[in-house]
């Protein structure tokens, strides 16, 4: 189902909110890439660490590992939001044609 077809008869504000999802989720994901690099924080030996690749690329204080851990669970967040709006959005505005009360 294309995106046109699921806004058709509903307010306007959903279509600028799905937008805006997008445009936070890109954006959120450039700036990881673009600020940490393509790495992930983890934890090796006790130690906090950016790796990529299974390689150690730095070791991180514990303040940098929880930064970069929230902007991971943001990222991840707003991912599901992006996912779950269109469905919402899809069933609390049902289309006026298969209202029940359509034939009145």
């Amino acid at each position: 189902m294309r995106w046109n077809e699921l806004t058709r008869d509903k307010p306007l504000w959903v279509s600028v909110c799905y937008y805006l999802l997008i445009a936070c989720y890109l954006g959120n994901l450039a700036w990881a890439a673009y600020t940490n690099g393509l790495g992930s924080p983890g934890i090796v030996d006790g130690r906090y660490i950016f790796q990529g690749h299974s390689h150690i690329i730095r070791e991180l204080t514990s303040t940098e590992y929880f930064q970069l851990r929230s902007l991971w669970l943001r990222t991840s967040a707003l991912f599901y939001l992006l996912i779950f709006f269109a469905n919402a959005v899809y069933w609390y505005y049902p289309d006026a044609t298969q209202s029940p009360h359509a034939d009145e």
